[in-house]
């Protein structure tokens, strides 16, 4: 939708998240996850200066190879695929002091509501937990 409007936000840049997709055309750094060893238990690893992830399309939360909007795993559910950590970029939607309300500029990461399907509220919800950083209670 086109509101015939240009709106221009204010950012800052903090925190990282895996976000660009390292591929075959990257050359050595792409051969070098393939075969490195060290992964820590969320796939994550540091090479050189430059933190990287690896996940497989039965990771995701959902995941659908024809879908639009939807990261293509190109059928390849069980191949790792590697991605960099990158700097999160956010943009500022408001200011109060010393206070600010945030939006990441791309959507991050994903999860359920609530990994069980039962009753259940905001506080005792597993993508509660999670955003807080205590994985599923």
């Amino acid at each position: 939708m086109d509101a015939g409007q240009k709106v221009t936000w204010d950012c800052v840049y903090f925190g990282s998240y895996p976000q660009s997709e390292v591929t075959s055309k990257d050359g050595s750094i792409y051969n070098a996850l393939k075969n490195a060893t060290g992964w820590d238990e969320n796939n994550d690893i540091t090479i050189g200066k430059t933190k990287y992830r690896r996940l497989k399309g039965e990771d995701a939360t959902y995941y659908s190879s024809n879908e639009e909007g939807q990261y293509n795993w190109n059928g390849s559910y069980k191949t790792y695929h590697y991605f960099k950590y990158e700097p999160i970029k956010w943009r500022v939607l408001n200011r109060n002091g010393n206070d600010a309300l945030l939006l990441a500029d791309i959507a991050l990461d994903d999860q359920k509501y609530n990994t069980n399907l039962e009753d259940v509220t905001w506080e005792t919800s597993s993508v509660r937990s999670w955003l807080n950083g205590y994985g599923h209670l």
